[in-house]
C-alpha cells in the first residue's frame, strides 16, 4: 500500500507534466492516508489554482494555515487570488502577512507592488517594486518599467488630487441640496436645513446651499437669517464670476430698467444711477443677472419688524402668499396675486440692500461661516437711506429731480 508521501510525489510528478486532474487524485489520496499533511493541500490547492478552481484553491490555502500558521507562501497564494477577485484591501493583508514571515522574498514584495498599483497607491507600490529587485535583481528589467509607470502616476495623481476631491465635494453636496429639495417639497422643512448645513460642511463655498436655505427660511418666517444667506450667496457668487469688459450695461442693465422699473410713467429708479452703480461695482451686475435673489432680499428686507411700514401699500397677506411660494406650498400659493407694480419696487428695495452690503474686501478675507455666521461682516440692516428713498418713491412726487435723486 503506497504510502501519504508517495501519492505527493506522484501529484508532484502529475503535475509537472500538466496532467492537472490525475495529480488532483493523487493528492487526494495523500490527504486521505494523511490528512495533516501540509504539503499535499498545499499543493492541491496550487493546481486547483492553476485549474482557476479559485474557490476550491482558497480552502486548501485555508486549510494550511490551519495546519501551519508560519506557511508564508499560504497567505500569499491567498493574496494573489483576493487580486483576482478583485478584493485589494483583502489581499494586501495577505502579502503583508507572507513578506512578515519571509521578508526575502521578492514575489511577495512584487504582487503587493502590483496591488497597490492597481489602488493608485504608486509611492507604496514603488517601494515594494524597488525592494523586489534589490532581493532579485533578474527582476530589474520589467520592474524599473513599472517604477516609470507609477512615477508618472503618482506626479499626475498628486497634480490632479485637488481637481478630484474639489469634484468629489461638490457631488456630494448636489446630493445633499437634493436631499433638501426633496424634505422641501415633503413639507419637513428643519430635515431639509440639515441637509443644507450638512453640505456647508463638506464645502461651503458652494453658493446654491444658501439660495436654497434663504428660501426655506423666508418662508418659514426667519427673514433675517434668510437674509444673510442670501448675502452669503451674492458673494461667493460675484467672486466665482468672470465679468467680461464687453458685458455691457447698455445691453443688459439700462434696457432692463428702462422697460421695468416704472410705475405707469413713473420711473423708480434712475436708470443712470444704476449705470453709476454698476460702474463704480461692476460687481453689482449679478444683481441684474440674478432677479430673484434682488427680489427675495425685497421680500426679507420688508417683512423684517417694522420695515413693512415704508411700502405699506404692500400687504402683509402678499408677503404671506410668496412665503407659501418658497416652501412650495402650491396649494396656498396665488399667483394671481402677484402684482408687478409691487414686484417692482420690492426687486428696487432687494437691490439697494444687496449693494449697499457688498463688502469684498472683508470677504475675501474670511470663509463664509466667519464671514456672515460669526458676524464679522456686519450686516446693515437699518438703512434710512434706503427708507427714505423708497418712501419719496412712493410718494410718485412730481419733482423729477427728487425722485431721481439718490443717496449714492
Amino acid at each position: 500500500m503506497e504510502t501519504a508521501e508517495k501519492h505527493y510525489e506522484n501529484a508532484i510528478t502529475l503535475s509537472k507534466m500538466e496532467l492537472y486532474e490525475i495529480a488532483i487524485k493523487e493528492f487526494d489520496k495523500a490527504i486521505i492516508a494523511d490528512q495533516r499533511y501540509v504539503q499535499a493541500h498545499y499543493g492541491r490547492g496550487y493546481v486547483y489554482y492553476i485549474m482557476k478552481d479559485k474557490l476550491k484553491a482558497m480552502e486548501d490555502f485555508k486549510r494550511v494555515i490551519e495546519l501551519d500558521p508560519g506557511y508564508a507562501s499560504a497567505y500569499f497564494m491567498r493574496g494573489t487570488i483576493l487580486d483576482d477577485f478583485k478584493r485589494y484591501k483583502e489581499s494586501i493583508e495577505e502579502y503583508s502577512k507572507a513578506i512578515s514571515l519571509n521578508p526575502n522574498n521578492a514575489d511577495f514584495y512584487n504582487n503587493r507592488g502590483i496591488t497597490f498599483f492597481e489602488i493608485e497607491e504608486y509611492s507604496k507600490a514603488i517601494v515594494d517594486w524597488q525592494k523586489a529587485i534589490q532581493l532579485n535583481p533578474e527582476l530589474t528589467n520589467n520592474l524599473n518599467t513599472l517604477i516609470t509607470r507609477a512615477e508618472t502616476y503618482l506626479f499626475y495623481s498628486l497634480a490632479l488630487k485637488p481637481i478630484k476631491a474639489a469634484e468629489k465635494s461638490k457631488a456630494d453636496v448636489t446630493a445633499l441640496c437634493n436631499l433638501g429639495i426633496q424634505e422641501k417639497r415633503k413639507g419637513n422643512y428643519d430635515l431639509a436645513l440639515k441637509y443644507y448645513r450638512d453640505a456647508e460642511q463638506i464645502n461651503s463655498l458652494i453658493p446654491n446651499i444658501y439660495y436654497n436655505k434663504a428660501k426655506i427660511l423666508a418662508g418659514l418666517g426667519a427673514f433675517r437669517d434668510a437674509i444673510i444667506n442670501l448675502l452669503a450667496y451674492y458673494h461667493i457668487n460675484i467672486m466665482n464670476t468672470q465679468f467680461d469688459e464687453t458685458f455691457l450695461l447698455q445691453n443688459m442693465a439700462t434696457n432692463f430698467f428702462k422697460d421695468n422699473v416704472k410705475i405707469g410713467e413713473n420711473q423708480i429708479l434712475d436708470v443712470d444711477r444704476i449705470e453709476y452703480i454698476c460702474d463704480n461695482l461692476p460687481y453689482a451686475r449679478f444683481l441684474i443677472i440674478d432677479l430673484n435673489l434682488s427680489y427675495y432680499a425685497g421680500i426679507c428686507y420688508l417683512a423684517d419688524n417694522h420695515k413693512i411700514r415704508i411700502a405699506n401699500n404692500i400687504s402683509l397677506d402678499y408677503i404671506k402668499n410668496i412665503q407659501n411660494g418658497l416652501l412650495g406650498k402650491m396649494d396656498q400659493y396665488d399667483n394671481n396675486l402677484r402684482n408687478d407694480e409691487f414686484e417692482k419696487i420690492i426687486y428696487i428695495i432687494g437691490f439697494l440692500f444687496l449693494f449697499i452690503n457688498t463688502d469684498l474686501d472683508q470677504f475675501i478675507l474670511f470663509d463664509v461661516f466667519e464671514t456672515f455666521f460669526s458676524n464679522k461682516l456686519s450686516i446693515n440692516l437699518d438703512i434710512e437711506n434706503i427708507e427714505d428713498y423708497i418712501i419719496k418713491l412712493l410718494n410718485h412726487s412730481d419733482d423729477n429731480d427728487e425722485v431721481g435723486e439718490t443717496p449714492f
